[in-house]
């Protein structure tokens, strides 16, 4: 987001860092189910979980680092404030 939006230069050890954390995140969250079956024993009973079901934490995390980044990059936008200011918006953000 600052390539974009703060006209910073992009280098390939960040496009290697951007590729490794999303792979990263791709084998935690196992949308292929590789780990095999998906299942949870809860008083005996076995209760499989749904695409939907497993994912909602990942759009959540998603909306975090989003969130986070905006955050960040409205912050290095402030730096012609005093120094003052910027903890009190990153507060109110």
């Amino acid at each position: 987001m600052g390539w974009l939006l703060l006209g910073e230069n992009i280098r390939i050890y960040d496009i290697i860092g951007i590729l490794s954390a999303f792979i990263g995140v791709l084998l935690v969250n196992d949308p292929l189910n590789f780990a095999g079956s998906r299942s949870e024993s809860t008083s005996g009973d076995k209760r499989t979980y749904s695409l939907e079901e497993l994912m909602i934490g990942t759009f959540y995390a998603l909306i975090g680092a989003i969130a986070t980044a905006t955050s960040i990059i409205i912050i290095r936008k402030l730096r012609s404030m005093h120094y003052t200011k910027t903890p009190f918006y990153s507060a109110m953000g």
